[in-house]
């Protein structure tokens, strides 16, 4: 497809297909991805509380960086990044100066009503629209605002001779403070430490190198058989980048969350598949781990196009020879409508975007096609483009379903629903971050939807998850959670519809599980 023809196609809704024995740079549209991720990522800041505001550096205790005086919010690694980044950074610093020694963050946690001065509920209030209006200005500024520069514990003033904790995103005004978090009963910030700090390692990372050194996700060859997984193989990602990039390269730890996390977004409908693993698909009637050609359409905003993560899922299954993923939603490509609204797709998730082979499932013919489409589902539903699907997963779902309403028509999402839910075969597979998002969506759906749903699988924590803080579709450091619905068998007098839609059927007295059996053998 030219380049001008692939334009059209985008900006008419229809849809751009590509497969993995392309190259990225053979596909205008892929390559226009990595562009574009990447200069979103040049200017993306995203603020750590112990690394260097101009260049992402992470501070040790052996290389402490150096707090900015002006301000007490940031800090720089050298005086060279200081002075790179002083033009940008000067506004901020004098429009919220350290007062009393305490900074603006001291002020807007905590305040006495009966006193007056920089503490007054007055004040604090003028300083809260300031703090808005900042982060209005710039992005960034949200990050510098969400980790405030107090002590977790006292929400005290952070004296400068005192280290932050080691995973770089909170503060400590003492080690009396620190012990004492520790020493909470729920082990307070403990419990999150390591991913939060894998998470600025993975930020300084971002902030330091571009997706050439990022090695790509090989595991070998093709498994022989399909086993169950009990978990993602974190410990076997971490050794391979290991024996890639040497022990004692420190980004090692940020490499392996990253592949982690970008693998967990198939891994999110290998587990549900894997939890309900004798239910036959649409396409062959056959299992899963049977089946030779398997067709998934994806809802989600923020689309993974890296190829790797998807050939790790066709390594997984041995007898699988065609994989084939549609991505649909109606902000798939960025215009100027939407970069205005702010909802532009997220292209840093496809920073690393690669479109490798593997030299095993190339000798046995196996390929994995890609379409992305840019609508609403129940328009490509009606489209020309459409694909009967054996699996229809929405990640996300709570955000993703308000993302469907617009003010012209609020039946889009519920449209789409019953689109991905009009044959019984389809499996509609549901992941979010939240179990009580996921349970509450779930409910909705049941409810709202035109057809009975049936919930084959209720919402539970996804064991494939691997490390998820910084996964596009789960900005938390919660346990991913899955579900599974799927239309249910419509009885109408205790007559199951298949009976009435086959006249052999139509005088048998059958109970409605013969008749679902029935429908499932080959002798339907």
């Amino acid at each position: 497809m030219e380049y001008n023809d692939l334009k059209y196609a985008m900006e008419s809704n229809k849809a751009v297909h590509y497969m993995n024995n392309q190259k990225v740079d053979e596909i205008p549209f892929l390559a226009e991805v990595m562009h574009k991720a990447l200069e979103e990522l040049r200017h993306r800041r995203k603020y750590i509380v112990f690394g260097c505001l101009h260049c992402g550096t992470l501070g040790t205790s052996l290389q402490p960086l150096e707090r900015c005086k002006g301000c007490d919010l940031v800090d720089f690694c050298s005086a060279d990044c200081r002075k790179k980044q002083w033009k940008y950074h000067k506004a901020l610093c004098k429009q919220f100066p350290v007062t009393n020694g305490r900074n603006v963050h001291f002020y807007n946690e905590e305040f006495d009503c009966k006193t007056k001065g920089p503490n007054s509920p007055k004040q604090c209030t003028l300083l809260n629209k300031r703090l808005l209006r900042a982060q209005e200005k710039d992005t960034y500024l949200r990050y510098l605002f969400i980790w405030r520069r107090i002590c977790l514990v006292c929400k005290g003033a952070i004296p400068e001779n005192v280290p932050d904790c080691e995973c770089s995103c909170v503060s400590y005004c003492s080690t009396e403070c620190k012990k004492m978090n520790r020493g909470r009963p729920d082990k307070g910030h403990q419990k999150m430490c390591k991913s939060m700090k894998t998470i600025a390692q993975i930020s300084s990372f971002y902030r330091n190198y571009d997706s050439k050194n990022i090695p790509s996700i090989t595991f070998g060859t093709v498994k022989n058989i399909y086993k169950p997984m009990k978990s993602l193989d974190v410990d076997h990602i971490h050794l391979s980048i290991k024996k890639k990039l040497g022990k004692d390269n420190k980004w090692v730890d940020a490499m392996t969350g990253i592949m982690s996390e970008r693998l967990a977004y198939p891994m999110a409908i290998f587990f549900v598949l894997q939890e309900l693993s004798d239910i036959p698909l649409k396409t062959e009637g056959l299992p899963f781990y049977k089946a030779t050609n398997l067709t998934i359409h994806i809802s989600h905003r923020h689309p993974v196009l890296d190829s790797s993560v998807w050939e790790y899922f066709l390594h997984c299954l041995p007898k699988l020879k065609q994989l084939n993923i549609v991505f649909v939603s109606p902000d798939m490509f960025v215009t100027e409508q939407n970069l205005q609204a702010f909802q532009p797709l997220n292209f840093c998730s496809n920073v690393d975007l690669k479109l490798e082979r593997c030299h095993n499932c190339v000798a046995r013919n196996r390929i994995i096609t890609y379409s992305v489409i840019s609508m609403h589902y129940h328009m490509y539903f009606s489209s020309e483009n459409y694909i009967e699907p054996d699996i229809v997963a929405i990640y996300d779902v709570k955000h993703e379903m308000m993302d469907n309403l617009d003010e012209d028509s609020d039946s889009n999402c519920f449209d789409s629903i019953n689109s991905m839910t009009y044959d019984r075969e389809t499996l509609l597979v549901l992941v979010d971050s939240s179990k009580n998002n996921l349970k509450d969506t779930v409910d909705d759906l049941v409810l709202a939807s035109h057809h009975q749903l049936d919930v084959i699988l209720d919402p539970k924590p996804n064991k494939l998850a691997g490390f998820n803080s910084t996964r596009q579709f789960n900005n938390t450091p919660e346990t991913v959670h899955v579900a599974c619905l799927k239309k249910e068998v419509e009885i109408i007098d205790g007559i199951s519809l298949f009976s009435l839609l086959n006249p052999d059927l139509a005088d048998m007295d059958l109970d409605p599980m013969t008749l679902e059996y029935m429908y499932y053998s080959d002798n339907w």
